[in-house]
């Protein structure tokens, strides 16, 4: 069915989730390590994807690690940490 507004890609991807209810482009980022690693830490306030990143590359992948880097956060990630 043909919908305004909606391109061939996006009815790609709406016809494959109702189809598997699982979408591969999703399925392959949730099992990519850095990705995951990336999407934790921006769950703590005060961290956003550009900050994510740059923790990712010094090797934070964990809470534990963004423990151990605690004095290289801002006031608002160190609250968001607790």
């Amino acid at each position: 069915k043909k919908l305004d507004g909606v391109g061939a890609k996006i009815a790609e991807k709406i016809d494959e989730f109702l189809t598997t209810g699982k979408l591969r482009k999703l399925e392959k980022i949730r099992s990519d390590d850095t990705s995951s690693s990336i999407n934790f830490l921006t769950r703590v306030t005060g961290i956003g994807p550009a900050a994510a990143r740059k923790f990712y590359e010094e090797g934070v992948r964990n809470l534990e690690d963004l423990k151990k880097i605690e004095h290289k956060l801002n006031h608002h990630q160190q609250i968001g940490l607790k």
